[in-house]
């Protein structure tokens, strides 16, 4: 039920604008911290604190990000949505290693944050004058 949830927020309609990539990359660090806050709780025994980490990480920091994502690879960006809510429908289960999930998410965020290009305009530079 959890992951249809998860499922249901991935697929709905945004109204957020594209962030710039180099804002992307700052958020996608900021999300692996989230996301091993998240791993924390769930090593000291609280599921359901972990469960709610994860979807506070998913809202804050990735949501903003996806539309950028998505403009560039709306299949690694849908993959990535189902990753958040395999990970937080894994924090309810007993015996589950976390840590190791979330680390690997974060990687995953970090993967599609890095493939995407970066184009900089060439700075002007003086010219010397013709003769």
């Amino acid at each position: 039920m959890k992951c249809a949830f998860w499922f249901i927020l991935a697929c709905g309609p945004t109204d957020a604008k594209p962030q710039s990539v180099q804002r992307v990359q700052v958020v996608a660090t900021t999300l692996r911290y989230c996301l091993r806050v998240a791993a924390g709780l769930k090593s000291k025994g609280d599921n359901a604190g972990a469960i709610a980490h994860v979807r506070a990480c998913y809202q804050r920091h990735f949501v903003p990000m996806a539309p950028t994502l998505r403009a560039r690879n709306p299949k690694a960006t849908l993959s990535l949505e189902y990753g958040f809510g395999l990970l937080g429908h894994t924090m309810g289960k007993r015996q589950a290693d976390t840590t190791a999930l979330a680390d690997q998410l974060a990687d995953r965020v970090e993967a599609v944050v890095a493939s995407l290009v970066v184009v900089e305009l060439p700075q002007a530079q003086d010219s010397p004058p013709v003769d």
